[in-house]
């Protein structure tokens, strides 16, 4: 105690001794986190530790100034905080307390805010003239980081108006939202501030929580400097110095940061302590880029109004219904989009289907979830009679065929008749939209096709978005590759499970999952309802134009349809009906693989890897290349259900490939090797976090390579070289 009272003593003398310029001002800056000097060879290195932002010239340079307004009422002095650049009354003094500086850029949607108090032993002016240029000239401002007091890294998210989101740099790592909104065309208003907590916002208007709406006004431009500030004492301003590059060096791992001047003819750092960093925009040690409210407020609250909320909260199933492609649009003009909506059985959604009519009869279905038949035009014929009359025409009768001798001879199994049911629905209603693909790719002169597979556990409204995305970065990727030609997207769903939970709130939402351990049964039938689904993709695409090239993306689960489409999984399959195994066996040897030349993205691939890729041939896979993105701290691919206990990822519903999972990988590629196919699989590690959402892959560096690659080799069509994990 008696130290800490010593300390606090010799606090309180440096405080009241700082206004004499010797020392002390300079220590205790440096013992409050103060700037201090290093040669640039002090500069931290090392792999993946510094990152640097450059204040480019696509960086807008906005001002806040706020300054204490003094005046005599009669009554004693009234004092009130103002912006700066208000018209300043007669008689009243005015001192300015508060500056901040503020660089938005459209370009990177990144925002950087640098403030700093006014130090009382800094001569202050009490013009407004001084504070700022004059109106008639340049309007150009002068960042002193010697003044620095906190610094802030965010991402400017495009909604209404623009909204900046900081990550603050703490142990709670919470996350802050500021509404910002044009009041002119020269300045800007912060008009809220949420704060994210576990179901939503704190949410605070600026109008009615402060008596002073934040006011940031534009500029010309800034010069980046560093000046020591004014001692009452001392009226010489004290050397300046140019910032070498207008660049911030962020130091990862101890969380502090750095600016370049030149000093001296050499170049000098300038080093910040971790306390002036307030927020980053990059991936800290200990942020929660991927906590389920972060990715539901990045990827879904901040991007939508109240009406497309609603569009994606009754659509938070796995019936496919609603055709959202008129409410969610991916916004890229030369992508014509389909998609292929399918049951548990592989059946195609008929045309006349393009509402939530039959939500609720899905949802309720009597099957199990452990039942092929479970989420089934067949089911809802079975059980629902008449309900698909109208929408059926003259096919109606031909399918009550196929139910009724199951109703009078319960004994037989019924996936014989489901299985007689789906070929006589697709043989309607697949060849009807593979007639659509066709008119599509000629009225377009389309050349390529591009297929997105959802996961395992994705309700539609996300497998659409996750899809919007996707398209998005493949369509920026090609403009950057120089390629512009027309695509078609087909967006693929299927029956995956939805035990998802959703809380919309009026200021934010929360995705959470609902873990399910001990449901190897479940993932079984989930299995076997992939395998439907590519095959009934083989189909449509045997009949499509073989020259085409075509591109199939998957997430997780979704590359065990992915890999059906031209690998048979005989030694995958898990059923406790020999006679549905051998319904896929014959099915998969009688359907060719796809024809067309493929690449495939498998990211995350929640599937073994040398089981699976152990069919594959020259013969009939020449045309046919995968790229597969693996994360050996994915916790869903590890199965990490239990804390830190994991379930096996060999045992039940292997995932080895996608965590790579005693070197899966690395034996996976040498077996391909081995069969002729040196240089189709190429392995790349996604990302090094724990969670396994898509729109946190997404946001990886890792995947933003691989993607990048993926989609710029599939173009100039070279085989990938094959690398080692």
């Amino acid at each position: 105690m008696r130290y800490l009272l010593l300390l606090v003593c010799c606090c309180m003398t440096i405080q009241s001794q700082a206004q004499q310029n010797w020392f002390i001002p300079r220590f205790y800056r440096w013992l409050t986190g103060g700037p201090s000097f290093h040669p640039a060879d002090r500069l931290p290195s090392g792999p993946g530790r510094m990152e640097t932002t450059v204040i480019d010239t696509t960086f807008v340079t906005y001002v806040r100034l706020i300054c204490t307004d003094t005046r005599n009422t009669g009554d004693g002095n009234y004092t009130a905080p103002c912006n700066c650049s208000d018209r300043n009354p007669t008689g009243a003094r005015r001192d300015t307390v508060e500056t901040e500086i503020m660089f938005i850029s459209q370009v990177h949607n990144k925002v950087i805010v640098i403030n700093y108090l006014k130090n009382k032993h800094e001569k202050v002016y009490s013009s407004s003239s001084k504070l700022l240029p004059a109106a008639d000239t340049p309007k150009v401002v002068d960042v002193n980081v010697y003044k620095l007091n906190q610094i802030r890294f965010g991402n400017l998210k495009n909604g209404y108006g623009d909204t900046l989101y900081f990550r603050v740099n703490a142990k709670d790592n919470r996350e802050e939202y500021w509404d910002l909104a044009d009041r002119d065309s020269s300045s800007k208003e912060v008009e809220a501030v949420r704060i994210a907590v576990p179901d939503g916002f704190e949410y605070k208007a600026t109008g009615e929580s402060l008596v002073l709406m934040p006011l940031y006004e534009k500029q010309n431009s800034f010069n980046l400097i560093f000046q020591k500030v004014r001692i009452r004492d001392d009226k010489s301003k004290g050397e300046t110095l140019q910032s070498k590059d207008c660049a911030i060096h962020v130091d990862l791992q101890k969380k502090e940061f750095y600016f370049v001047f030149r000093k001296n003819g050499e170049d000098m750092i300038i080093r910040f302590k971790k306390n002036r960093l307030y927020s980053y925009f990059n991936l800290l040690p200990g942020c929660k880029e991927c906590t389920p409210n972060f990715l539901c407020v990045g990827f879904l609250y901040d991007r939508f109004n109240l009406e497309k909320r609603k569009v994606i909260a009754d659509n938070w199933y796995e019936f496919a219904g609603e055709n959202l492609e008129t409410h969610l649009p991916c916004g890229e003009d030369s992508v014509v989009n389909l998609s292929l909506r399918l049951d548990g059985a592989g059946c195609v959604y008929p045309a006349s289907i393009n509402n939530n009519d039959f939500q609720s009869i899905f949802l309720d279905d009597k099957p199990s979830r452990k039942n092929l038949r479970s989420r089934t035009f067949y089911s809802m014929m079975r059980y629902h009679d008449g309900m698909l009359d109208s929408r059926l025409d003259t096919l109606c009768d031909t399918l009550q065929a196929t139910i009724e001798p199951y109703a009078k001879n319960p004994a037989c199994s019924s996936d014989t008749f489901l299985l007689k049911f789906r070929q006589i629905w697709n043989d309607r209603y697949l060849k009807a939209f593979a007639d659509s693909m066709k008119k599509v790719i000629c009225k377009n002169n389309i050349r390529r096709v591009v297929f997105f597979i959802h996961g395992y556990n994705v309700p539609y409204s996300v497998a659409h978005l996750q899809g919007n995305d996707l398209i998005r970065d493949f369509m920026s990727e090609c403009r950057l590759t120089g390629f512009n030609e027309k695509v078609l997207f087909v967006r693929v769903f299927w029956p995956s499970n939805d035990a998802k939970t959703l809380r919309f709130s009026k200021n934010g939402c929360t995705i959470k999952d609902d873990v399910e351990p001990g449901t190897g049964k479940l993932y079984n039938y989930i299995t076997n309802t992939a395998y439907l689904a590519s095959l009934t993709i083989r189909q449509l695409m045997k009949d499509i134009d073989p020259t085409l090239q075509v591109n199939i993306i998957s997430h997780s689960f979704g590359a065990t349809v992915a890999a059906g489409t031209v690998l048979h999984p005989i030694q995958k399959m898990k059923d406790t009906c020999s006679h549905l195994n051998r319904y896929f066996v014959k099915a998969f040897r009688e359907l060719p693989p796809l024809p067309q030349k493929t690449f495939f993205f498998m990211n995350a691939p929640g599937m073994p890897g040398v089981t699976t890729f152990n069919t594959i041939s020259p013969a009939l896979n020449a045309q046919h290349f995968f790229y597969i993105g693996y994360n050996d701290r994915d916790r869903v691919l590890l199965k990490k259900f239990l804390g830190p206990i994991p379930i096996s990822p060999s045992k039940k519903s292997s995932t080895t490939l996608g965590c790579n999972y005693r070197n899966e990988v690395i034996k996976t590629s040498d077996s391909v090797k081995m069969r002729g196919m040196d240089g189709h699989f190429q392995p790349f590690r996604t990302s090094e976090r724990t969670v396994h959402d898509y729109f946190c892959y997404r946001q990886q560096l890792g995947f933003k390579d691989a993607y990048r690659q993926y989609v710029r080799e599939s173009y100039t069509g070279a085989p990938p070289v094959n690398k080692a994990p």
